[in-house]
């Protein structure tokens, strides 16, 4: 994860980030470490000649002083190797020179911008946290100003006469005060009507507008109480899928979609993947999300199909042909996806194949068989009337 304040973001024509420089600072051990291992035992002259005065001297003399570097990132179009269309540059800039310390490319774009939402012309985007940053620091705010109220209530001031007591006052558990005798003065609190309780609900209230600006309601979805029915169970998620879909769904185009193809692009090209199975050569793939809030999404697929088929039962109750536009199949297989259960549960295609061959076999036995029973029991009927 990398600060902000170290980046420079661009977007393409299609408002998708393909260029970043992120600026960022390493001293010379740093930099020798990573661009030059060879050189660590090289004379000062050497590493002079492949890095810079500056950084050869530091790393000689052991000093921690930073060097500012710079990492570009961007499609070029002019590069000779086609395959990585994105072009990697590491720049070392010192106050006397400026040399590129690696060259490369990529095949994927290296870095994951993700924008939680953003606004026509923007392009760095904002979070919740920022939208909420008024209400957060009129909590911090209200929270110091209920502390001091609470102070003051628990440990109050004391007011004293100027001339009644002797010192030293001692204002602690268990001390003394002296007074003069025959003296009707006496040390006492200043009244204090502090409303700690009225400061109290009003933090909470504003506490509650910065849940509301992290969706943490629409997550936890808890103020129905336990009486809500079944039905309007179904419809509060919904009204939540709908809700966060638009959120999610930037997620999953600027952060988690790229996160997989960068992952698997690595993976083949550390052949960490064998050759792909005859069935998926040439097929594009696509990815399907198992955390909770894709769960919940794709859980309303499951309950429209459920109420499909119930809405579809008086017409099939007056004509049962209709089941057959239904594939029983399918449906169970939906099921088994929608709700993320594991699939090495369900049987193969051959599996199945062979059990319903099973299946129809006894069936056509136990039918010949029966017709077999029934022959012999008209031949025992008409075998007496033949003798006669």
């Amino acid at each position: 994860v990398i600060h902000l304040s170290e980046v420079y973001i661009a977007e393409n024509n299609l408002g998708v980030i393909e260029e970043v420089h992120r600026k960022f600072e390493w001293d010379a051990r740093q930099i020798v470490a990573e661009f030059f291992p060879e050189l660590s035992e090289a004379s000062e002259s050497e590493l002079e000649s492949k890095i810079s005065r500056d950084v050869a001297k530091a790393y000689k003399q052991g000093e921690r002083k930073k060097f500012e570097l710079l990492h570009s990132v961007y499609r070029s179009d002019f590069r000779a190797n086609r395959s990585q269309p994105f072009l990697s540059q590491y720049m070392l800039i010192t106050n006397s020179d400026k040399k590129i310390l690696r060259e490369g490319g990529y095949r994927t774009f290296p870095y994951l911008v993700s924008r939680w939402t953003k606004v026509s012309g923007e392009t760095y985007g904002r979070s919740p946290g920022m939208n909420a940053l008024p209400e957060i620091k009129t909590v911090n705010a209200m929270t110091k100003a209920v502390l001091k109220g609470a102070q003051k209530t628990v440990d109050p001031m004391i007011q004293l006469p100027d001339d009644g007591f002797i010192k030293p006052r001692q204002m602690k558990p268990g001390g003394f005060l002296y007074y003069r005798a025959g003296s009707q003065d006496r040390a006492q609190p200043v009244f204090n009507d502090t409303r700690i309780d009225l400061g109290v609900e009003l933090t909470r209230d504003r506490q509650s507008r910065v849940r509301d600006s992290f969706f943490v309601d629409q997550l936890m979805m808890n103020t129905g109480g336990p009486q809500m029915t079944a039905t309007e169970v179904e419809r509060r998620l919904e009204e939540r899928n709908r809700f966060m879909g638009p959120v999610v769904g930037r997620q999953h185009h600027e952060f988690l979609r790229p996160l997989v193809e960068r992952l698997f692009d690595i993976m083949v090209i550390k052949d960490m993947i064998g050759e792909p199975p005859e069935a998926l050569q040439g097929r594009d793939l696509g990815v399907r999300y198992s955390s909770a809030i894709a769960r919940a999404q794709r859980t309303s697929e499951g309950e429209n199909l459920l109420r499909a088929y119930q809405a579809s039962e008086p017409f099939l109750a007056q004509d049962p042909s209709g089941v057959d536009l239904i594939n029983v199949d399918e449906i169970v297989k939906e099921n088994w996806r929608t709700y993320g259960a594991p699939q090495r549960v369900l049987r193969s295609r051959d599996e199945v194949e062979a059990i319903r061959d099973a299946r129809q076999e006894a069936q056509e036995q136990a039918l010949q068989q029966q017709q077999s029973m029934d022959q012999a029991d008209q031949l025992n009927k008409v075998s007496p009337l033949v003798t006669q």
